[in-house]
């Protein structure tokens, strides 16, 4: 008979695609997020009606806000994420917004799972942040998988050595089109490109969905996972192969 793995049972019983080591320091970093939460609804408040109604709205005022701020995704979507890579068996993935490391820890995991000798490459802006989600990633015991490089995503990730399999769209939405534009060129055949936050942000990220949604490389489809979730599957052309 087999034996079904044991998880976390700091919240509830329940079946994780993470090992009990990794799977608490993720217990605990959700923890802080949802602590957090109060501060974000005052933050995001007098911005409701642009969101609601789909506009674009201001990040650039009083930035510093974000610096504690771990705005990770969900434990379902992570291991969602630890399912799509684990299954496609990627040797590079990259993340822009690492943050705390949380989607880091569950990718990395997908890595190291599927023994392919990859790595997943994040960045991050916030140096306090950087030193955090390496210090995360090293208490799941999953450094060897992956590495965090600190700076502007559009300078960290300019000259990638690997041809990335896969691509978790996740920083600031003001951004995100300029890193897929960016990365897009080392893309791999089947590649997985997730783009997080567009339920949240649509406004903001509308002319990359519509990009995603209209490139005739790209098989797209949307998720209602916590903030919204865009999954797609870049083909390349004849040419190109």
């Amino acid at each position: 008979m087999t034996k079904k793995r044991q998880s976390s049972k700091v919240f509830a019983d329940r079946l994780t695609v993470l090992d009990p080591v990794a799977q608490r320091v993720i217990d605990t970093l959700i923890t802080t997020a949802n602590a957090q939460r109060a501060q974000l609804l005052k933050r995001y408040l007098p911005q409701l009606p642009a969101l609601l109604m789909g506009r674009s709205i201001n990040f650039k005022e009083k930035m510093s806000f974000y610096d504690d701020k771990l705005l990770p995704i969900d434990r379902e979507q992570g291991e969602f994420l630890y399912m799509l890579l684990r299954s496609r068996g990627g040797q590079c993935a990259v993340e822009f917004g690492t943050s705390f490391g949380v989607s880091s820890i569950y990718l990395a995991a997908a890595i190291r799972d599927s023994q392919t000798g990859g790595r997943l490459i994040g960045t991050e802006m916030v140096a306090a942040k950087v030193v955090s989600a390496r210090a995360n990633i090293a208490a799941a015991g999953l450094s060897t998988y992956a590495e965090v490089r600190e700076g502007d995503a559009r300078l960290t990730l300019l000259n990638l050595a690997c041809e990335v399999d896969f691509l978790l769209l996740d920083g600031w939405p003001t951004l995100a089109m300029d890193i897929l534009r960016l990365v897009e060129p080392k893309l791999s055949n089947n590649a997985i490109v997730v783009l997080d936050n567009v339920g949240h942000f649509r406004g903001n990220l509308r002319s990359l969905t519509n990009y995603l949604k209209e490139d005739r490389r790209y098989i797209v489809s949307e998720l209602p996972l916590h903030g919204g979730m865009i999954i797609a599957i870049f083909k390349k052309l004849c040419s190109q192969l």
